[in-house]
């Protein structure tokens, strides 16, 4: 975790679990934002693999973290659905299907 603290990561992971419930009940947008920046910082900080040798042996902790870009997609895709500040810039798309235009 180089240039991270423990209390950096530490805080992180308050604000994963705080904002987890962005969508529960009428949806909170500014939750949904905090929740996909600590989605991000947690992919930055987190490592897959963490090795401590000591005395006794090496030690492993494995840390999966593929359910962190699960999570994030999903919040970017509610997101782009509720969040009035992101539809108001992003055109809509309309599918123009020609199949059966005759001219």
């Amino acid at each position: 975790m180089a240039g991270f603290t423990s209390s950096d990561v530490d805080a992180v992971k308050a604000a994963y679990i705080a904002n987890c419930d962005y969508d529960d009940g009428a949806g909170d947008v500014t939750k949904a934002r905090a929740f996909k920046n600590a989605c991000r910082k947690l992919l930055m900080m987190q490592p897959q693999l963490a090795m401590h040798t000591a005395a006794g042996g090496q030690h492993q902790v494995m840390i999966d973290t593929k359910l962190i870009p699960d999570e994030l997609e999903r919040v970017q895709d509610w997101l782009s659905i509720f969040d009035t500040a992101l539809t108001a810039v992003s055109p809509s798309s309309t599918q123009l299907v020609l199949d059966e235009f005759r001219s």
